[in-house]
């Protein structure tokens, strides 16, 4: 609880900050998002003790800062992307039942008119509101127009005499408000049996045939642009940065090394890494929206179906056989609504599905091609090439928890539609060029480790893979760390939630540098005389001068450390100074005279003139 209050604290310093420098893009939600990954890396210092480590946090903030500054690079845009589609994509379902609430809401005046009138004796008052409401709340026409607000108001009264309105008013106001929802169901589904049968329906519309073809015209929309983006962008990107590697044997294993042409440099190589991340990410989102458009199109069907079905029940056994109760046929009549809300509701998902995807296309549409690697690309230029390399014959467990399957199995495998770990991407490619995800090949095998199944691009992955599976998934995760628009996509925030307290899951590879002594002879070297601080060389005398020239100026200075807990107030206290006794220098004696002093006449004295006498020795004496 405690680090949820802190992390909330930094993403409110980390708003402020945004405000301060005018960065308008950054929301709370993507900045909740951003920090979320960002924490699944204890590297970073931030845990309970966070605020005895100032400095930490200040950085912190400063790096999120600037990377949401940076709104066009690709790695910020998939971030954007990933934070939007998915808080917009995961309430598709919830949009029609907030459109029905919002709506209830603006009704809800005129339900309450009809519920709870001034005058329950005004009859036409009441059916007028009525039959407002009903044509309002069931979305059949507009009640403003003559003839569909004679239309809702026949079918009320057909269904509400005069007689059960006494009654309705006697029953509590939570059955009248159910009776009033069956009666909006009741008398729409009238409605619609009566547009079917030619003698009605003013104003509704034909939603099945609109619908259908608005899932259609969607549906081509972003399909078109998931195949643009594959051909002109993904291909494209993907031939860019293959020109770029080549195999390369090291000690322990075969990696993929760099070469790239004078034209250009590391930072387009992993601009390029960048960009074709983000169009991966961009075409995964076009796929779930396409998926889910056949979802409505499927719930359109059966809606359909189902909707005409019972318009068939109708005509063929209730309304020839009008001996029938009432209790039997209305409600079927209102289930014939409640298909037709089901078609209602997919009509505000595909809305809402066509509103997401136009913003996802608008934060798409800054993006291009531009990179000194793309635009000096020649196609004949030779990539990372594969060796022949036939696995059928393998379907053995290669070490402890390997097993690498034979191609027989991969028409199995692609029947059932298993996953792949890492979106089917190569963890070999990602690993040793740090952030190239291409997708593997089936043709190479497919190797199970641990209930999870790997691919790859190449025979030289495989094989690397095999030898040491555990080298790869960690440093897949570490990369991960370092580049998080990979953790949504690759679906690696679960593992990494896991390590979450682990600072290093991976150790760095060991180098190995070739050494040798080699004796040197100066021309001017003196070897006849021997000087004392004699340096021959002259490096060492400027570090000498330098250490000298430092030193003079230098000076010292109270410093204050970073683990601090911000700033604490100190108690201190104030010595007072000590009464003592003092003694002179030298020891004497000294004697005071005590004054004696009287009044003279106070007795016997007529007048009023009183003497002082003073008696003191010294005085006294001196009179005398």
């Amino acid at each position: 609880m405690a680090h949820k209050l802190i992390l909330q604290n930094i993403v409110n310093e980390i708003l402020k900050e945004c405000k301060r420098m005018n960065i308008e893009h950054v929301d709370h939600q993507l900045c909740n998002f951003y920090v979320d990954l960002l924490m699944l890396d204890p590297n970073w210092g931030i845990s309970d003790q966070i605020m005895r480590i100032r400095s930490d946090v200040q950085q912190f903030i400063h790096y999120v800062v600037t990377r949401l500054n940076n709104s066009e690079h690709p790695a910020m845009k998939a971030l954007m992307i990933e934070c939007h589609f998915e808080s917009q994509f995961d309430h598709l379902e919830d949009s029609a039942k907030l459109h029905r609430l919002q709506s209830g809401e603006k009704l809800y005046s005129l339900k309450l008119a009809i519920l709870e009138p001034d005058n329950k004796n005004d009859v036409d008052f009441f059916f007028e509101h009525l039959a407002k409401y009903i044509a309002l709340a069931s979305g059949l026409g507009d009640p403003t127009q003559i003839a569909v607000y004679k239309e809702v108001e026949v079918a009320v009264k057909s269904v509400l005499t005069i007689d059960e309105l006494s009654e309705f008013w006697c029953e509590l106001y939570t059955v009248r408000m159910e009776r009033l929802s069956h009666l909006v169901k009741l008398v729409s589904g009238i409605r619609l049996y009566n547009k079917d049968c030619k003698r009605g329906g003013e104003g509704v519309p034909e939603l099945p045939t609109l619908l259908l073809k608005a899932i259609d015209a969607v549906k081509d929309k972003i399909q078109a642009i998931h195949d643009k983006i594959t051909e002109e962008c993904l291909e494209v990107l993907t031939d860019v940065i293959k020109s770029c590697y080549y195999p390369s044997n090291t000690k322990y294993r075969v990696v993929l090394a760099e070469r790239i042409p004078n034209y250009a440099d590391s930072s387009d190589l992993e601009y390029c890494k960048d960009l074709l991340v983000l169009y991966k990410i961009y075409q995964e989102k076009l796929s779930k929206l396409v998926s889910e458009v056949d979802r409505i199109k499927q719930a359109h069907e059966k809606i359909e179906t189902e909707y005409n079905e019972i318009l068939s029940f109708l005509h063929e056994k209730v309304i020839p056989n009008m001996h029938m109760r009432a209790s039997f046929i209305f409600p079927i009549f209102e289930h014939l609504f409640e298909e037709w809300c089901e078609l209602q509701n997919r009509t505000v998902v595909l809305t809402e599905l066509k509103h997401t995807f136009d913003n996802l296309y608008a934060m798409m549409s800054s993006m291009n091609l531009e990179n000194r690697l793309i635009n000096n690309f020649n196609p004949d230029n030779r990539s990372f090439c594969v060796r022949s390399f036939s696995p059928q014959k393998y379907m053995r467990t290669v070490k402890d928890g390997i097993v690498l399957l034979k191609k027989e199995y991969i028409s199995f495998w692609a029947k059932m539609k298993k996953r792949y770990e890492y979106e089917g991407h190569c963890c070999w490619t990602l690993v040793t060029t740090k952030g190239f995800l291409i997708k593997g090949n089936d043709e190479y095998g497919i190797v199970k480790y641990k209930t999870k199944f790997y691919t790859f691009n190449s025979p030289y992955g495989l094989l690397n893979f095999i030898s040491d599976p555990e080298y790869y998934i960690h440093h897949v995760l570490d990369l991960a760390r370092k580049k998080c628009e990979l953790i949504m996509y690759l679906r690696l925030k679960s593992p990494l939630t896991e390590l979450q307290d682990i600072e290093r899951i991976v150790e760095e590879d060991k180098t190995y540098v070739q050494v040798g002594n080699i004796g040197i002879q100066a021309d001017s070297h003196r070897a006849n005389k021997i000087e004392i601080g004699y340096e021959s060389n002259i490096w060492r005398h400027k570090e000498r001068a330098l250490k000298m020239a430092v030193l003079l100026n230098c000076k010292t200075s109270s410093t204050q450390t970073g683990n601090s807990y911000n700033i604490v107030p100190k108690d201190t206290q104030t010595w007072l100074l000590k009464e003592n006794n003092t003694q002179t220098m030298s020891d004497n004696h000294s004697n005071t005279p005590v004054p004696m002093q009287f009044f003279n006449g106070l007795r016997g004295r007529k007048d009023d003139k009183q003497v002082q006498m003073d008696f003191t020795s010294d005085t006294f004496m001196s009179i005398c």
